[in-house]
């Protein structure tokens, strides 16, 4: 083995002996012969064999077949592109050889298609599965032929340095891919292993820890015996503690090292060891490797220990308020804002366009924790984010996203499905227009003919932080119909859709979560209305106007709406069940903000002049007759009701 060879060459004073154990590892229900505690007796569709996970939930569970190995009845079949996997009771260690040895076969298709599987040795890095290394194949071009390919094996050396090095150690079968509808079958999962064992345990700080203070007293414990687990190693007499910032330099240290790794030496019952007390103690802002080495009584043999590795505690500038996204109208003055933890030297701040590591766009006077952007345009819209720098290094903030306040999209529907702002994204479609509330107008039949607008699965994507959407319609409708959506037509809810509620003939906006918030005016009396509904994400709203006036305002939203990869589409065909709108469709708009009571008032009256909207009556307390204006009309109501009394002894009312 490379490490033991390593140590050979590096230990002449005391000869390096690790002590390795050849044995197999427990893999269990590794014939896939149990499920819910019991032994499987007939096929199970779409469950995970017990001690398995899915990586997505799906696969296809255990089914019955030709006999493997031993004549087992069962294995465990994967469908599509999924995988199952298991951790192991191991700890992984510098020198740990495995070797995992399976069945697999292709299973079943619905034609002689290709696929792909990978059987893999992963270890656990906080739950996420890092492959250590992988064995896989692809399936024969003749289908009808596929029998077990038997005792498939695949082995791997653990080597100094690896990031695999105290990680617990998994196993993962998967079908990587496929051509469509294709299987796989796997069976016999064994794993044997060269295993390092006897050395120290049980490290602190343990491996990965961050922050570590500079006073840190290290400890640590003796190794078990690997012939009599559960009890201390035998002959241990005391320790070799090596510590360094070069992962490399510690693992190959002895006690004639001249560089300063070799620490001490320290006798059983003493496993503890103060760094803050010798002459190289604990800088800040360091990866640092160690390792304890038992030594064992009678003569130079030494137990190799595994390397452990933290991050002491960081100087380095952070991160204490990242930069929000950030809304302005054309010509206003945007302001992005972030800050810098408290630092022991300077702090110094960048901003630059795009997303970090991308340094090749800085920010013209963007040298401050404020960004202010004035006389912003649509040309100064993306993403920013602010390099903060002190003596130590730098740190990048996360990005923030800039948007000009405007109509996205505005399609009149005369004639065409031109979008009518600068922004091109003109609807695709084949639809009927007849005569509408200006100019024509589109009629749906609720076939499921719908209007798909261009190239808007991302660029419409701005909703989470905000958006209005309005639209005439002309209906008569029974049942509940989609007028215009974005929205993930699966079962997830994910986006928005704007909803004729023909169940009571209102208007509905639903967003994520499945929420619905509707107005309170029948809009399917085949009469034109004016359907706008916004949501404000700065103060967690939902709106819905008709005809120009506030008829719902949602509480307080605590939960986010998601964005989702499917075109904005009116006449839409939602989820839920809904059908697609049945009636005539005018003058949709979309907008990035929610707009303004009176932009949605104006909207209404600019299509019907000489009507009026009373948009609210906050400092109107004294509208007494309710024409939206305080006049004399008021005073007249006001006193017709002058020193009327209803006070009891005072004034005693009639009876």
């Amino acid at each position: 083995m490379k490490l033991r060879i390593t140590f050979c060459i590096c230990l002449m004073s005391a000869m390096f002996v690790p002590v390795l154990t050849a044995e197999p590892m427990e893999v269990l229900n590794h014939r896939f012969e149990y499920y819910n505690g019991e032994i499987v007796t007939t096929k199970t569709m779409g469950v995970a064999p017990d001690d398995w996970e899915y990586a997505d939930g799906s696969g296809n569970g255990i089914e019955a077949g030709t006999s493997t190995v031993d004549g087992e009845p069962f294995c465990v079949v994967l469908a599509g592109v999924d995988s199952i996997y298991q951790l192991v009771d191991h700890t992984i260690a510098p020198g740990d050889e495995y070797t995992l040895t399976f069945d697999a076969r292709y299973w079943w298709s619905s034609g002689a298609w290709e696929a792909t599987y990978e059987c893999r040795l992963y270890y656990d890095d906080n739950g996420s599965r890092e492959i250590i290394d992988s064995v896989g194949e692809s399936s024969p071009d003749d289908f009808a032929a596929q029998t077990w390919l038997l005792d498939k094996t695949l082995n791997t050396t653990i080597p100094p340095g690896s990031p695999a090095i105290g990680r617990q150690l998994g196993i993962e079968l998967a079908v990587t891919a496929q051509a469509s509808d294709s299987w796989f079958a796997f069976d016999n999962i064994r794993l044997d292993g060269i295993l390092q064992t006897g050395a120290a345990v049980n490290p602190d700080p343990y491996v990965g820890e961050e922050e570590v203070e500079l006073s840190r007293v290290f400890t640590w414990q003796i190794g078990e015996d690997p012939n009599d687990p559960g009890n201390p190693m035998p002959g241990v007499i005391g320790y070799f503690v090596y510590l360094g910032t070069d992962e490399t330099a510690v693992a190959v240290a002895g006690t004639d090292d001249l560089s300063g790794i070799y620490r001490d030496f320290k006798a059983v019952g003493d496993e503890s060891y103060n760094p803050s007390a010798s002459s190289e103690p604990l800088v800040n802002d360091e990866t640092y490797y160690w390792r304890v080495d038992e030594k064992l009584a009678g003569d130079a043999n030494t137990i190799g220990g595994k390397i452990w590795m933290f991050y002491s505690e960081r100087t380095l500038p952070d991160v204490a308020e990242q930069p929000k996204d950030a809304y302005a109208f054309p010509g206003d003055t945007a302001v992005l804002t972030t800050a810098g933890a408290p630092s022991p030297t300077p702090l110094f701040y960048q901003w630059y366009r795009g997303e970090s590591p991308d340094r090749t766009n800085p920010v013209d006077g963007g040298d401050t924790a404020e960004l202010s952007i004035p006389d912003v345009s649509v040309d100064d819209e993306g993403l920013y984010y602010c390099r903060i720098t002190n003596d130590a290094g730098d740190i990048d903030t996360e990005s923030a996203l800039l948007m000009v306040k405007r109509l996205m999209g505005h399609w009149k529907l005369d004639g065409n499905l031109d979008d009518a702002t600068a922004n091109g994204h003109n609807g695709i479609g084949d639809p009927n227009f007849v005569d509408g509330k200006d100019g024509s107008a589109v009629e749906l039949f609720g076939d499921g003919e719908i209007i798909e607008i261009a190239d808007s699965a991302e660029s419409f994507n701005f909703y989470p932080n905000g958006y209005s959407v309005s639209a005439w319609v002309k209906n008569s409708m029974s049942g509940w119909g989609g007028i215009v959506a974005k929205q993930d037509r699966g079962d997830t809810w994910k986006g928005w859709v704007l909803n004729c509620n023909g169940t009571n003939g209102t208007s509905t906006l639903r967003q994520t979560p499945a929420s619905d918030y509707a107005g309170t005016s029948d809009i399917t009396d085949d009469q034109w209305h004016l359907v706008v509904s916004e949501y404000d994400a700065v103060v967690g709203r939902v709106r819905i106007y008709v005809d120009g006036l506030l008829e719902n305002e949602s509480p307080e939203l605590t939960s986010t709406i998601e964005t989702n990869t499917f075109p904005v589409i009116i006449g839409a065909e939602t989820s839920g069940g809904f059908s697609p709108f049945t009636g005539l469709v005018d003058d949709v708009r979309i907008w990035n903000y929610p707009v303004d009571p009176v932009d949605v008032a104006l909207l209404y009256t600019d299509f019907n002049p000489g009507e009026e909207v009373c948009v609210d009556n906050v400092g109107l307390a004294y509208d007494l007759d309710g024409n939206c204006t305080v006049d004399l009309g008021d005073v007249a109501v006001f006193a017709a009701t002058w020193a009327n009394c209803r006070s009891v002894p005072d004034c005693l009312p009639e009876r």
